[in-house]
């Protein structure tokens, strides 16, 4: 994840990253306009466009097997601070980790269409975690 300090820095970086062999996937701002999403494939021979925009529909990401992804939001965002608290809880929290663990891992064993698919089908356990998450370090303040 990449924290920028202002939104418009959302923008403006997006031309570094893909500078760096990422696909940055314009179409997805569509749900989450807060948040630039990119990818690094496993395969750097796959044919994919270096953006795949709004009108970009016919291409399913969920095909392919990509190495590395980045999100990159505003600092101290919904989504910046979610995805920190979601992160330090499994550091801290044994069982959360390994149960998230065995969560992931009995997923993975799945055929799925679409990486998409596998994303979703994990996305109420994260919920429930991120929830325990929030309660946690509520407590603590």
């Amino acid at each position: 994840m990449i924290g920028v300090k202002d939104e418009n820095q959302l923008n403006s970086n997006i031309d570094k990253i893909i500078s760096l062999r990422y696909t940055y996937v314009q179409k997805y701002e569509l749900c989450m306009p807060f948040r630039r999403y990119f990818f690094k494939l496993k395969n750097p021979e796959v044919p994919l466009p270096n953006i795949i925009g709004f009108q970009d529909s016919d291409i399913d990401m969920g095909n392919h097997e990509d190495n590395f992804h980045i999100h990159m939001v505003k600092i101290n965002s919904d989504f910046w601070i979610d995805q920190l608290l979601f992160r330090n809880y499994l550091r801290e929290n044994h069982n959360a980790r390994k149960e998230y663990e065995s969560v992931k891992e009995s997923l993975a064993k799945r055929d799925w269409n679409s990486i998409n698919d596998y994303a979703e089908a994990k996305s109420d356990y994260i919920a429930k975690i991120l929830e325990k998450a929030r309660k946690f370090y509520i407590s603590k303040l």
